[in-house]
């Protein structure tokens, strides 16, 4: 039994030991914020996984100053402003910007959101849709704030 137990500790050393060696690698979100910097695209919209880890990831990466994503929710004919964890003016869009919107199609814990459909039927066609990794990013060149607030007026 004390071989075997032997055995076991020894393996999981040498694994231990192998990860210790691996460069680390930056967090998806932290690529996508990166990667939204520098496109140019540093104010719009996603699920609420990725508006919470972006806006975060970018906040304390030097190569990124500051992306902000704000989170939206699937609603039966579109999509609107999640509240919960969310302050009234992020969506305000005579003092606020957004002109993008983060898709992600990859099943995982909370992080897939790819209401497509939902998204079209506020904004209309994006004038330019990029692929990053697991991301699909829909570019207007409008305030889509002010799109969502109309939407959103029309809608009740």
């Amino acid at each position: 039994m004390a071989a075997f137990l032997v055995v076991v500790l020894a393996g999981y050393a040498v694994g231990l030991g192998y990860q210790l060696t691996q460069p680390s690698v930056p967090a998806a979100n932290a690529r996508l914020a990166d990667w939204l910097w520098a496109h140019h695209l540093t104010h719009g919209l996603s699920g609420y996984w990725q508006a919470s880890s972006v806006t975060v990831a970018s906040a304390g990466s030097k190569q990124t100053p500051h992306v902000t994503i704000r989170a939206l929710t699937s609603h039966f004919s579109g999509v609107v402003p999640y509240e919960w964890e969310t302050k009234p003016g992020w969506f305000n869009w005579r003092t606020q910007y957004a002109n993008f919107i983060v898709l992600q199609d990859q099943p995982g814990y909370f992080t897939y959101w790819e209401p497509t459909s939902q998204v079209k039927s506020v904004f209309g066609t994006p004038t330019a849709t990029y692929r990053s990794g697991p991301y699909t990013i829909l570019v207007w060149h409008q305030n889509l704030l002010l799109t969502l607030h109309q939407w959103e007026q029309s809608a009740s």
